[in-house]
């Protein structure tokens, strides 16, 4: 059976088939509180749910996001459809092999946008991310479409911090992760220049017979670059 959202299934009980904002059960603050969404029963995930989807300062999470989205201006034009945007965090995904893929980006909203559905879609669809698209060109003048899934932001950070804790351990980590990368491409960058080291001397020692000026003259260019690129590398 299907699972259900914590919002879909107080739907179906209560036999609508639609969510109405009129029908939202505030607790007594109306402020949206992640930590009871995330460990509460139905009925305080419920409640938290209504609450971020019509309280200020709400936030979405994006696992991941286009290098086309990472522009603070295109992406408020995008966002702004939805709500009144307070700001964006772009924070950079590597992947196992060190290698960039993307951001992963917080979008917080001054309040959301009560003519369109998309707070009700992402706060229905929780656990689960909503899907909506974001379209681009890119520079060849092709049309791109995107899936971003949108979430409710467990974990919204005060706006006087940049990063809170669990987004600090994941730039960590990926930091981690590109300077593995960068380390063990500069190391077989050096075991590359040590291969030439020692087919430079094999290729001296050929022509250590030979009294050609273009020759030595080329040689001596040869030696001058090597020794130039292994000083940068130290």
């Amino acid at each position: 059976m299907h699972n259900m959202s914590a919002l879909n299934r107080t739907a179906t009980i209560m036999n609508t088939s639609a969510i109405s904002t009129n029908d939202c059960l505030f607790d007594d603050s109306g402020v949206f509180n992640p930590e009871i969404l995330r460990t509460g029963n139905q009925e305080d995930q419920q409640r938290e749910l209504y609450n971020w989807m019509l309280g200020e300062g709400s936030s979405v999470f994006i696992k991941w996001v286009p290098d086309e989205l990472v522009d603070d201006h295109i992406a408020r034009q995008y966002f702004g459809h939805y709500g009144q945007v307070d700001r964006i965090d772009f924070v950079p995904k590597v992947n196992e092999h060190g290698k960039k893929s993307g951001h992963m980006a917080f979008v917080h909203f001054h309040r959301f946008n009560t003519e369109n559905s998309f707070s009700n879609d992402v706060a229905s669809s929780y656990p689960e991310p909503f899907e909506t698209d974001f379209r681009a060109i890119n520079r060849n003048n092709n049309a791109k479409v995107f899936k971003l899934k949108c979430c409710v932001n467990t974990r919204p950070i005060p706006k006087v911090l940049e990063f809170n804790a669990s987004q600090i351990t994941d730039m960590i980590q990926n930091m981690n992760l590109r300077i593995a990368a960068e380390t063990a491409e500069r190391l077989r960058d050096k075991e590359e220049i040590r291969n030439l080291k020692d087919q430079l001397a094999a290729v001296l020692q050929r022509l250590d017979t030979l009294e050609i000026p273009s020759v030595i003259a080329a040689t001596d260019a040869l030696v001058d670059s090597v020794a130039e690129l292994c000083s940068e590398m130290q």
